[in-house]
């Protein structure tokens, strides 16, 4: 935990150029939501996406929601 509460990888955000799906879960409280929305804003190109009534494992607490923002983002490159 200590590792990841240090790391900083916002330096490396505007490298990234290729499109990106920020999900996370709104009952989130390792990583809010703001945090994910901030950091698709740093990423040329980042969409992101709120899932409503999940918190950190969303693809295990709301996996059709996980899979269809997923699947959709694959196909179309935004969000459902």
């Amino acid at each position: 935990m200590n590792a990841i509460a240090a790391f900083d990888g916002a330096r490396f955000t505007g490298s990234i150029n290729v499109p990106t799906l920020v999900l996370a879960g709104t009952e989130d409280l390792l990583f809010p939501a703001a945090a994910g929305a901030d950091l698709a804003k740093k990423i040329p190109g980042g969409t992101f996406l709120a899932i409503d009534g999940a918190a950190h494992s969303i693809h295990a607490e709301k996996p059709e929601k996980f899979a269809e923002a997923v699947i959709h983002f694959l196909k179309e490159g935004s969000n459902p």
